[in-house]
């Protein structure tokens, strides 16, 4: 759901408990809250939503990150890295 929502220029907000908070750069293309604290969940929001301008950053961010890691070509670019690397190990085994 992250990533879809990245694809529309939507930023998230998500906890700092398990992997979420792996895919969203505080400030940058969401905001990570403090697991538990619902005080943290409502500073972030507030603190983006009484400031358009880091709101309109924010779905920058999250444009960003989904053209640099999640569209079709970025995928293959990083697929055939690993074909790379791969070919290169077995290359060099066999020598």
């Amino acid at each position: 759901m992250i990533i879809e929502a990245f694809a529309h220029g939507t930023p998230v907000a998500v906890s700092d408990i398990g992997s979420l908070g792996m895919l969203v750069s505080h400030h940058e293309n969401g905001v990570v809250f403090q697991s538990g604290n619902s005080e943290s969940l409502y500073n972030s929001l507030v603190s983006i939503w009484n400031a358009p301008d880091k709101l309109r950053e924010l779905s920058l961010g999250a444009l960003k990150e989904f053209s640099a890691r999640y569209t079709e070509s970025a995928n293959y670019e990083k697929l055939m890295h690993i074909y790379r690397e791969a070919k290169l190990k077995v290359s060099t085994r066999q020598s």
